[in-house]
């Protein structure tokens, strides 16, 4: 780290460098070309933090620069040197200060954006900027008020002048510590005086132990101001009412790693209940570092519930922001409280570490899956705390706490309280383990987003600029993922594993070389994907279990397979031409097929009806929407409101109208582009699958259709059909969807949340729809162009549709129904993070972590009867209630959800009665189209008996209403 010549320890940098990469950052590398002190660096980095950004509020990837820059030179992969100027520590100092206002800004700035009411893309933002904040502030030194003044680090030239020690080891301090810190301080500074330290420690005796004393006091002076001060020692600085009994135990810290001097430099600010706390840390670190490697789980997990308790007090106090009046003597102790935080976070993380080398040291998950309740305790409550940390580093805090009560607070039974968890063991009570299951994969979906959010803010910044600082690749880059093949010969097509899928790609375009699909996280039957991996016989499946896919599955990559997908479990297998073929079970190993793709040979297909057009414009009832006139989906909902409206009180339609075929031309007509669209037509019917200029022919076709006007006649009587204060969803329905053997899910625009009285806004959704029709996707899809029957399967999401159809993150619920002897088979519980709720005002205790209606049930199902499912929002449980004009106004949100107040997980009892009620309607709609496997969208909205039966008691439980939304030929 310290000495040497430039040009010997870092060969290759300079402007040839340079000419690797010249992005946003490239005068961050130009400038290290003539900054050789670390002061300079730091003048640098202040450049970037302070100076150039607007109002002092550098960006995420500016941030995520200077700290991978920061990093390097201090793990000494960027030496430091000596300049030739004399600027003493108290100017390091100040530029920190300076750095260290603009990222508390950045913090202050971010952290409402991380609450209640934000968009997900907002949030996600925010807490990049939060996570690059934080992580910046420990790289900066002490801005301690002894090292703002003009002469700081004194003490070194009290010790070289001592008496008690040798002339040559006096001069030696002079030359190397004393000199040096007050004309170039740098980390190399830190190292000599830890080499120095040991040396007169090596013996007993060998020094006196007043010079041995002075010199640790000095050592530790100098750490803090380089911040490398241990946990322990910053929490407690300034501690001088420590109880004795504390400081005893502690002593051994201090002398080893500087964890205890951590905790003690932030002392003086906290109040009792927050010194006790971190006294019982102190205590219990002490007793694991006193059991060593023989430290109990219990132990281990003691010291991380009070470090993370300990933690938790600092980021409260942290929450308030900087104040107008701040003092530099509040911001040295607020740097304290933030560094305090970022080492129990380290620490905690280490300790979570040892934790799970423990448990598999015990047997891990095969001892936990033959175990009780007592066995899982421990593990359950380490992950429950683990959780509360990534929480406290601001990172989706709202979906973790929500996670939190999952796994630890109490789920609602029917008129009693029982933690599930604690309810019976895993492995004997099938539905506790799916329960478990459940929740620990959202655990592990959470955790893997963090890691995806830290690789997405420093990944490519610290890649480009590590190569052009000449950093080793060892050091700067990090993995990245994408599909694999594993097969490639000849024709026989290709099986993808897949890292992540949104669950709205094509599948088309791939067929028929792609025969199968592994992917490596749940997805819903029936998004998108799903759907279309059926029409084309794709077979699909998914693992989410890491170390399998890694131990049985990617080192099949590349190699001949043979993928089948039944109700059994997955079977891969090596396709070899001698005996004792490698075979991968994945079902024995605890994992389901995601989606099952085998189907008869034949597959029968119904032509597109002949289109009758319209001459003038016109919106039509639902109720008499044709095959012809409004297409096949249009025509199978009136068919359901037809059914519906029959008194047989099976099942509810929402209101709805169709614009028939024509209406799109008409537009067209109006606006005088009729050519316009003729020659982009010819375009695109000329344009082969590959050619580049089909893309450009869509977005000419898409741009010119998303300009059109639409008739005022139509938003009138749009308006009139759902009343001025709804909120309607426009949707596709074209002559060639929903047909059998060519389903088009998801292939065309669906636009939700439009306020029926804004023509601007309808207007809008339906050119919206119309110009999907002329996607990339759609064009080349429209060229492209095995079930057990007495089964139906069922699939639930909280909130409203847009959670199973949208790449939202997660599990549904997963329910089967056995129609010959009316069994209900829970086959896996809810994991979404999120829901889309309708609404920001009134409270429901059904699972919706913040201020919102929803909570709801939304149902959806498939297999031999009902198919997937869109939602509207349960007012079960609703204290207040938005009314319409307010719904309108705050539109649909997204939020978190707490399953542990969800009733279709914690009621046994309310799921049976649900699924029941889902089978039943499922039947009744195979029946209407001649018992035909049916993919049924609906959904439960719960609602008041006495809004049911005018006259009843109300008080009681809400009763579930099914509303049938669409249906589809089962393929």
């Amino acid at each position: 780290m310290a000495g040497g010549s430039r040009e010997a320890q870092q060969p290759g940098r300079g402007c040839g460098r340079l000419r690797v990469w010249r992005g946003r950052h490239w005068k961050l590398v130009k400038g290290d070309e003539t900054a050789y002190s670390w002061l300079s660096k730091l003048e640098l980095m202040k450049d970037f933090i302070v100076d150039r950004p607007k109002d002092m509020r550098p960006e995420v990837d500016e941030l995520a620069a200077c700290y991978a820059y920061a990093s390097w030179i201090n793990n000494g992969t960027l030496p430091t040197e000596e300049s030739g100027d004399h600027d003493c520590p108290s100017h390091h100092a100040n530029v920190a200060l300076q750095m260290f206002q603009s990222l508390e800004w950045v913090i202050s700035d971010a952290l409402p954006l991380i609450g209640p009411g934000t968009r997900v893309e907002d949030r996600m933002a925010a807490e990049a900027r939060v996570l690059a904040a934080r992580r910046m502030h420990s790289r900066l030194p002490s801005i301690r008020g002894q090292f703002l003044q003009s002469t700081p680090l004194t003490r070194i030239r009290d010790i070289a002048q001592r008496d008690d020690i040798s002339q040559g080891l006096k001069d030696e301090m002079k030359l190397t510590l004393e000199n040096k810190l007050h004309r170039c301080a740098g980390p190399e500074d830190l190292v000599t005086a830890e080499q120095m330290l040991e040396r007169i420690t090596l013996k007993t005796g060998e020094f006196s132990d007043g010079f041995v004393n002075e010199f640790k006091k000095f050592n530790e002076e100098l750490r803090e101001f380089f911040n490398a001060s241990g946990v322990t020692s910053m929490l407690t600085f300034y501690w001088s009412e420590l109880p004795s009994s504390v400081l005893a135990t502690t002593q051994c810290h201090q002398e080893k790693d500087g964890l205890t001097e951590l905790l003690i430099s932030a002392q003086a600010s906290l109040d009792d209940q927050h010194s006790s706390v971190v006294a019982l840390f102190l205590r219990a670190m002490a007793q694991v570092e006193a059991a060593g490697g023989n430290a109990t789980m219990d132990e281990l997990l003691n010291l991380l519930q009070t470090g993370t308790q300990a933690r938790t007090y600092y980021v409260r106090g942290l929450s308030a922001g900087l104040r107008q009046d701040v003092t530099n003597d509040m911001l040295a102790s607020r740097q304290k409280w933030r560094l305090a935080d970022l080492r129990l976070e380290e620490f905690n993380c280490v300790v979570l570490s040892r934790l799970i080398n423990s448990l598999e040291a015990q047997g891990g998950a095969s001892m936990l899956s033959k175990s009780g309740n007592t066995d899982w305790a421990v593990p359950m409550a380490a992950v429950t705390t683990g959780l509360r940390n990534m929480g406290l580093g601001q990172f989706s805090p709202r979906e973790l706490f929500a996670l939190e009560n999952e796994l630890q607070a109490c789920h609602l039974a029917v008129h009693y309280v029982v933690a599930w968890h604690c309810a019976g063991p895993f492995v004997e009570v099938r539905e506790n383990a799916l329960r478990g299951k459940a929740s620990m994969e959202r655990v592990l979906r959470v955790s893997n987003e963090y890691g995806d959010a830290v690789l997405k803010v420093y990944e490519d910044v610290a890649d480009k600029l590590g190569t052009a600082l000449g950093i080793p690749d060892h050091m700067s880059r990090v993995f990245g993922g994408g599909p694999e093949s594993m097969d490639g010969v000849g024709q026989e097509g290709v099986v993808l594993l897949v890292k992540a899928a949104e669950g709205d790609e094509e599948v088309g375009p791939l067929a028929p070389k792609l025969q199968g699909v592994i992917l490596q996280h749940q997805l819903a039957h029936l998004s998108h994907l799903g759907v279309r991996a059926r029409r084309h016989k794709v077979t699909f499946a998914s693992c989410d279990d890491v170390d399998y896919v890694e131990s049985h599955v990617r080192p099949l990559v590349g190699k001949r397979v043979r993928l089948r997908v039944t109700h059994e479990g997955v079977v891969l297998r090596e396709v070899e031409e001698v005996e004792g073929a490698q075979e991968t079970h994945w079902a024995a190993a605890g994992q389901e097929a995601s989606t099952s793709s085998w189907h008869s040979p034949l597959q029968r297909r119904v032509t597109p009806p002949a289109i009758k057009h319209l001459t003038a414009p016109k919106v039509l009832a639902l109720g008499l929407a044709e095959a012809s006139t409004c297409g096949f989906k249009a025509a199978k909902c009136a068919v359901l409101e037809r059914e519906a409206s029959k008194g047989k009180r099976l099942f509810k339609t929402p209101k709805g109208c169709c614009l028939p075929f024509g209406n799109m031309e008409l537009a067209i007509t109006a606006a005088h582009v009729g050519a316009d669209y003729q020659s982009i037509v010819t375009e695109l019917e000329s344009s082969d699958n590959e050619d580049t200029n089909l893309d450009l022919s869509c977005a000419s076709m898409q741009r010119l259709i998303n300009s059109l006007p639409l008739d005022e006649s139509l938003c009138e009587a749009i308006s009139a059909t759902f009343g001025p204060h709804s909120m309607v969803a426009v949707r596709s329905s074209a002559n060639v969807e929903d047909l059998e053997g060519m389903s088009s899910a998801g292939l065309y625009a669906s636009v939700v949340d439009v306020p029926a009285a804004d023509a601007r806004a309808v207007s809008e959704a339906v050119t919206s729809v119309w110009g999907s029709l002329f996607s990339r996707r759609a064009v080349l899809s429209r060229r492209a162009a095995d079930n057990n029957p007495n089964i139906l399967m069922a699939e639930a999401a909280p909130g409203q549709g847009e959670t199973l159809s949208t790449p939202m993150r997660g599990t549904p619920w997963r329910f089967e129904f056995d129609k010959s002897c009316s069994k209900v088979d829970t086959r896996a519980f809810a994991n979404f993070s999120r829901a889309w709720v309708r609404g920001e005002l009134g409270v429901s205790p059904e699972g919706v972590v913040r201020r919102g209606v929803g909570g709801g049930e939304g149902v959806s199902e498939e297999g031999g009867g009902i198919g997937p499912g869109r939602k509207e929002q349960s007012l079960e449980g609703v204290q207040s209630q938005p009314s319409d004009e307010e719904a309108v106004r705050l539109g649909l949100v997204e939020v978190d959800v707490d399953y542990s107040k969800m009733r279709l997980s914690a009621d046994p009892e309310h799921r049976d009665q649900v699924v029941r009620r889902m089978a039943k309607v499922g039947m009744g709609i195979e029946a209407i189209f001649e018992r035909r496997p049916q993919d049924i969208e609906g959904g439960l909205v719960a609602v008041s008996r006495s809004d049911l039966e005018p006259g009843a008691a109300g008080g009681g439980r809400n009763e579930l209403e099914v509303y049938a939304f669409q249906t589809r030929p089962q393929h």
